[in-house]
């Protein structure tokens, strides 16, 4: 409900969203929220829905497990997240004691816990299979504020779907969040990954490390052999072929105007600046005539009578000029929330559009003045 980012949208509790997937099979999960206490809030809200996650037959063994924790490491044992984990549900992220989040990782590789609440962290190198993966928001907030999830982040989060030798498929689920939608979600998805990057970062500590163990030779073929190392040599190759490639360029262009004036070539450069500052001028008039046009059209366009003949603007992905021939029929219903009033018109090809001025390429003026 609500457009995309700058409206307010409904977003679902969490106690739906693992009803949900409880009745579609879809347990267990990994939801990521991209903030520790947020965890924690949302593993409360989802305890709170009525009915069992879990088997009796799963709690039997769930009460053994957390019994023999609470044994060995009495003094980390907390009662609310045993509660929790007593209904299937456990959070985890960096603020959690090791010790509980190493049960918490246990617990779900055995199908004990059903649903996990984590941070973006538990996306990489933690071995906790689950059936689905469930993404809370499309941006998370950073030292450098509020900033999108890039392309390879949702992938390693999704890629969390799917149990080895279990599941034939994985289910990344991506909820809405109040600013953020189905558009915004639709277009990280189909975003190609991000180009790998090296984070190799040579320090004089890690160079005089290397040096008191290695010869020079065997510390300079680390270098290379590391992935920094690869990206370099590949950049320099390029920018060679790159170098060759202009200088080639170059060459012929100097042997093609080795018989010409250079008189006449200053006056073919002149001429050819002054041909594109009046293509610009002629852009910049197009365009003030397009939003003086536009302008007339919405203030006659609501007084044209039914069968004025207009021109419209074409339709993406469509090549058909006859779309763009049309008649007015008339004003469209249910118009009394929109700014710019909706028409009904019949294109040349027998489709119906609904347009608003700014859909108007041309407008017979002068049958309009007739008419009026």
């Amino acid at each position: 409900r609500g457009g995309g980012r700058g409206g307010m949208q409904e977003v679902p509790s969490f106690g739906f969203v693992v009803r949900q997937l409880k009745k579609r099979e879809m347990l267990p999960v990994i939801v990521f929220i991209f903030s520790r206490l947020q965890c924690d809030r949302a593993a409360e809200e989802a305890a709170n829905e009525r009915g069992s996650l879990v088997t009796e037959e799963e709690k039997v063994r769930l009460r053994e497990k957390l019994g023999q924790f609470v044994a060995k490491h009495r003094e980390v044992a907390q009662e609310d997240r045993l509660r929790l984990a007593l209904k299937g549900i456990a959070s985890h992220h960096a603020g959690l004691v090791p010790l509980w989040k190493s049960l918490v990782e246990e617990l779900f590789q055995e199908n004990l816990i059903k649903v996990v609440f984590a941070t973006e962290t538990l996306a990489a190198g933690i071995n906790m299979p689950a059936r689905s993966t469930v993404i809370t928001a499309l941006s998370k907030r950073t030292d450098q504020g509020i900033v999108s999830l890039t392309a390879n982040e949702l992938r390693q989060m999704c890629g969390r779907a799917g149990r080895r030798g279990k599941d034939t498929v994985g289910h990344a689920v991506i909820m809405r969040s109040r600013w953020e939608g189905a558009p915004e979600g639709f277009t990280l998805v189909t975003m190609p990954a991000d180009p790998l990057t090296s984070k190799f970062s040579p320090t004089y500590g890690m160079v005089l490390n290397l040096l008191l163990r290695r010869p020079l030779e065997e510390c300079r073929q680390i270098v290379e052999n590391s992935f920094g190392g690869f990206l370099l040599m590949r950049r320099k190759k390029n920018e060679a072929a790159n170098q060759g490639d202009e200088d080639s360029a170059l060459a012929d262009a100097m042997k093609a105007v080795e018989g010409v004036d250079r008189e006449e070539l200053k006056q073919l450069l002149k001429l050819t600046e002054r041909l594109k500052s009046e293509q610009r001028l002629l852009q910049f008039l197009s365009a003030q005539a397009k939003a003086t046009a536009r302008s007339v059209f919405e203030d006659t366009l609501p007084y044209c009578a039914a069968g004025t003949p207009l021109r419209l603007a074409p339709v993406e992905g469509r090549d058909e000029a006859d779309d763009q021939d049309a008649v007015l029929l008339d004003l469209a219903p249910d118009v009394s929330e929109t700014i710019s009033p909706f028409f009904i018109c019949l294109t040349k090809s027998n489709l119906f559009r609904r347009i608003t001025h700014t859909d108007v390429e041309e407008l017979e003026l002068d049958k309009v003045l007739a008419a009026s």
